[in-house]
Order: structure tokens, then sequence, then C-alpha cells
């Protein structure tokens, strides 16, 4: 029942979630590179991860 309503919450909202560590570690083009605690914090070895 809770992964149910759960489930059915997430088809409500309709909400996306686009994840590309690397992209989120090497930042923007055209934007200031962004702090270098992103390249050591957690998970900062999952390089190979892309989410949709």
């Amino acid at each position: 029942m809770v992964a149910r309503q759960a489930l059915a919450g997430m088809l409500w909202s309709k909400q996306y979630y686009h994840y590309v560590i690397k992209d989120w570690i090497d930042g923007d083009p055209g934007a200031p590179p962004p702090p270098e605690e992103r390249r050591k914090g957690r998970n900062h070895d999952w390089t190979h991860l892309f989410t949709r």
C-alpha cells in the first residue's frame, strides 16, 4: 500500500528528475567553475550515474 501511494504521488506530481553526476561535477559551460569540494564530495566516483 505504501509503495502504491508513493507511485501515485510521483505520477500525480509529474516531477522529472534529471541527474548526471559528470555534468554536476564539471559545471555548466560558460558559467563560473563549481567549487573544488564537488570533486571530492560524497559519491564523486559515481561518474557513470545518469538518471531520468
